[in-house]
């Protein structure tokens, strides 16, 4: 979702989305 932002996702998880 855009560069570097940090996704959570509905499990827990977490990601950087760059």
């Amino acid at each position: 979702t855009g560069s570097e932002d940090l996704e959570i996702l509905p499990n827990g998880l977490a990601f950087i989305s760059s």
